[in-house]
């Protein structure tokens, strides 16, 4: 939901899911890309017409308001999005 908590098997949860936050998974690729879901959560659709500063942006709000993160650069979100394999 709004914060994070995510609902069941429809919307995985993002507030202290570690999949999301350990930096084991490139994030903004995963934006870009989308996700197939498993039996705990649904699919994550693809967003590959977002542009970096679209990704940037949500990056940052995931970052401040469900994670208490720092800013992450758009430098970085760029770097991230340049290793996205290409279809």
């Amino acid at each position: 939901m709004s914060d994070g908590s995510g609902l069941s098997t429809i919307y995985p949860a993002l507030k202290g899911n570690p999949v999301v936050w350990d930096k084991s998974i490139n994030l903004p690729c995963l934006i870009r890309t989308g996700h197939k879901g498993n039996a705990l959560s649904a699919d994550m659709p693809a967003y590959d017409k977002m542009t970096e500063v679209q990704i940037s942006n949500i990056m940052n709000y995931m970052n401040h308001t469900i994670n208490n993160k720092k800013v992450v650069s758009f430098a970085w979100i760029k770097e991230q999005l340049e290793e996205c394999p290409l279809d």
